[in-house]
């Protein structure tokens, strides 16, 4: 008897940066069964998969999947790395994508002719609660989060997000920055920073208010009307 495991070949995934958020790529992809590749000259955690120090070991292998996690300023080199020497591969790319405007708008060029298939991994608009309180909803006038120890600058991808999930909102635009705490704070990720405070949005005749402040607990809570 043939058994069709040993016909069809196991989806093979490589995990660009695995850090605090690659670990969990790695992990949930190892769980899942597929084949794995971790590329980081730091990490070597896990020992169910292939570990390479640099991206150019990658070139020796076959990849169906890649997930980039590596810190924000590499992204765009991982890209330009992948559109030269892999095709009709699919890519998970971390938030925040891009350090520079003009890598953005270089990104959207190399979409035009690419082969390969991107994703950015903005997981609540997938969730199920969200999804029934959109349901339940209806209309939404006000959103507004608060709490503690979680970051401006990254969270509020999160949260455009969210509210994008509940709206059509294209663009936003800051009504108050006075608010904010004039000051710069360590980030968790190396060589970036983060800003605390209060601040203003308004969008498509919605009230957004984010708010956080610096403190040893994390908490956060969300109120959307």
């Amino acid at each position: 008897m043939i058994n069709k495991k040993n016909i069809i070949d196991k989806i093979k995934v490589c995990i660009l940066g695995v850090g605090g958020i690659g670990r969990h790529h790695l992990r949930s992809s190892i769980e899942k069964g597929f084949d794995c590749i971790g590329v980081d000259p730091f990490s070597n955690i896990e020992p169910n998969c292939i570990w390479l120090k640099s991206i150019e070991g990658v070139l020796d292998h076959k990849v169906d999947f890649f997930v980039l996690s590596t810190s924000a300023s590499l992204h765009f080199e991982c890209i330009k790395f992948i559109e030269v020497n892999f095709f009709g591969v699919k890519i998970i790319v971390e938030k925040p994508l891009f350090t520079t405007r003009q890598q953005y708008c270089d990104f959207e060029e190399i979409l035009k002719t690419s082969s390969n298939e991107y994703f950015i991994n903005l997981p609540f608009s997938h969730n199920e609660i969200l999804s029934q309180t959109k349901f339940k909803l209806g209309r939404v006038l006000t959103y507004s989060s608060k709490g503690t120890n979680w970051g401006l600058t990254c969270n509020l991808l999160h949260d455009i997000s969210i509210l994008s999930h509940f709206t059509e909102i294209k663009n936003i635009e800051i009504t108050n920055i006075k608010t904010l705490v004039k000051a710069e704070f360590e980030s968790k990720r190396k060589n970036y920073f983060e800003i605390y405070g209060q601040l203003s949005f308004r969008a498509k005749n919605i009230d957004i208010s984010l708010e956080s402040y610096e403190a040893k607990q994390t908490l956060k809570t969300t109120e959307i009307t």
